[in-house]
């Protein structure tokens, strides 16, 4: 899965409104490919092991 399917879909998910709140434009913020938001990489790596 692709980062930008995967923002798209994460921008779905009802905790979103609160990670936006708190994280703000940083949320989706990646270094070498890893995203800084624990959660954030979490679920990307959940979603990832899924497909």
């Amino acid at each position: 899965m692709n980062h930008k399917k995967f923002e798209d879909e994460f921008k779905k998910l009802p905790s979103y409104q609160r990670l936006i709140f708190i994280h703000g434009e940083r949320l989706f913020i990646r270094d070498a490919d890893v995203y800084r938001v624990i959660a954030v990489q979490a679920a990307y790596e959940f979603q990832v092991r899924k497909s």
